[in-house]
Order: C-alpha cells, then structure tokens, then sequence
C-alpha cells in the first residue's frame, strides 16, 4: 500500500489576522406578489435561537443581542416549542407591569410570563405557504396582529416542525417600504389598501 505524504508548513505572521465572515448577502427585493418563500426565514437552513421558558427576561434579552437576533424560540419540555418571544416583547412595559402585579423584581420575570405561547401564535402550514405570496402573509400578520408568524411543517398525522418564521420588519425590509404596524395593526386601511394593491 502506498502512502502519500505532504508536509504542512505553517504561515510566520508578521502582524495579526482578521476572522473571516461569511458574506451577508442583501436581501432580494420582492413585491406583494412574489412567492411567500422568498421572504420566509428557513429554518432548515439557517438555524432557530432558542431560549428556556424560564429563562429571567434580562438574560433573553442579552442571548438576542449576542446573537444578533430580534426573535427567539422558546422551547419547552421534549423540545417542543412553546412559544416566540420578541425584542418588542423583552423591552416593552409588559416585563414592567408583570413585576409590579406580581411584585417581583424585573430580573425575576420569566420569558413564559411575557412571550406569545403557541396557542395564540396561529401558525401557518408549509403546504400553504408554498402556494401563497407575499400580499397573502401581510394580510395574514395583520389580521392576526402579530408582528410575526411560525410556519410547520406535518411531519405525520399530528406531528409537525418548526420550518420557518415570517418578520413584519423582514418583509418590510425585502419590499423597500415599511410595514407600518402599530400593535399588528395597520395604521390606515387605506394604506393596507396601497400595499395590497387592492
């Protein structure tokens, strides 16, 4: 059996070396009638932060800055999601008056007390998604007044993943105008109206 050899001859640095970053790539623009997918977070491809549902809010909210995020996923027992929490939801009044009801201090409220729990999440199917467009998700994020949106995959009869996550600012960002949102809500429907090219 031949074997073969190379011999690896280190780099002498003269001065320190930069880390290399992966390049981010701009988002594509799209319109209201581009295809849903175009301005879906993938999370088979780019990978859900996740937090405890018991975690203290001053704690999410530093894993959301160090990981660059504005959403993260709460996972609950077994792993399975629980509910998405915002950085709407961290910084808001709502940490502020769950302390001062349950007269606790701030660091001692819990991302359960103040995330949105899956029950009132109103996920979207994949199989629908895949057939739906842009204008379809904005109706549907203020209809439900979310700023975002899960979408799940079935698996099996009544087992479904997490695939992909819908933004309000992601799709305001991709279409090059702001989704004007002011609790999920549209500030004028004649606005909507103009987006929706109704």
């Amino acid at each position: 059996m031949t074997t073969f050899t190379h011999t690896l001859t280190p780099i002498a640095l003269e001065v320190g070396a930069r880390v290399r970053q992966p390049a981010r790539a701009a988002l594509d623009r799209v319109t209201m009638n581009s295809p849903a997918l175009e301005v879906m977070t993938d999370l088979r491809r780019s990978r859900a932060v996740t937090i405890a549902p018991d975690t203290p809010v001053p704690i999410a909210l530093t894993v959301m800055i160090h990981a660059n995020v504005r959403l993260l996923v709460v996972l609950g027992t077994a792993g399975l999601v629980c509910g998405l929490i915002s950085a709407r939801d961290l910084g808001g009044e709502e940490p502020l008056r769950i302390a001062a009801r349950e007269r606790i201090a701030h660091e001692s409220v819990q991302v359960a007390q103040v995330m949105t729990p899956i029950d009132g999440m109103r996920p979207l199917d994949l199989g629908q998604v895949e057939h739906a467009m842009v204008r379809d998700v904005v109706r549907h994020l203020i209809d439900t007044r979310r700023q975002h949106v899960l979408v799940l995959e079935r698996l099996a009869a009544a087992d479904y993943a997490a695939c992909g996550i819908f933004s309000a600012t992601q799709i305001g960002r991709q279409l090059g105008h702001e989704l004007v949102l002011d609790d999920g809500r549209a500030q004028s429907f004649s606005e909507l109206e103009r987006l929706l090219g109704l």
